[in-house]
């Protein structure tokens, strides 16, 4: 559902960098466009803040500003036709679920690095032999021996 939540977001990101908007994008936190007591949860107000300042920008570099529903935005076909997977920061989608594990369950004053340590070290990441295999096929000098 968080992904879901966050895909026009995300289409608004990208609009930015493919028109070179020169305004902040992907690269800010998840708080900015959360809800103050629900994290985890977008809040389509910021959200409609953040289209204003594309749309100010995009006047500033004469560029017509998104069509909305964006999903019908020639300029974002590609994006929309992509799964929510690939076109939502992984980081990004991992904060808002930190925030809310902190909310639910009491694991005290853990940190964000920590979160993500503790679920990087408890996966199983056998899946992803494939691609050890290809790099190594890629760059065979590299091979542990």
């Amino acid at each position: 559902m968080i992904g879901e939540n966050l895909k026009d977001l995300f289409s608004l990101f990208y609009f930015s960098q493919l028109e070179d908007l020169s305004i902040p994008n992907c690269g800010q936190k998840p708080e900015a466009f959360c809800m103050p007591r629900k994290l985890w949860e977008t809040d389509q107000g910021l959200i409609d803040n953040y289209l204003v300042t594309l749309t100010t920008a995009c006047g500033k570099k004469a560029v017509n500003p998104p069509q909305q529903p964006f999903p019908n935005e020639p300029r974002l076909e590609s994006f929309y036709l992509a799964s929510v997977q690939e076109i939502v920061s992984g980081k990004f989608w991992l904060a808002m679920l930190f925030h809310y594990v902190k909310n639910q369950y009491n694991i005290g004053s853990i940190t964000f690095d920590s979160f993500t340590f503790r679920i990087a070290k408890n996966c199983n990441f056998d899946n992803l032999n494939w691609l050890v295999e290809s790099v190594m096929h890629v760059y065979p000098q590299h091979q542990s021996g």
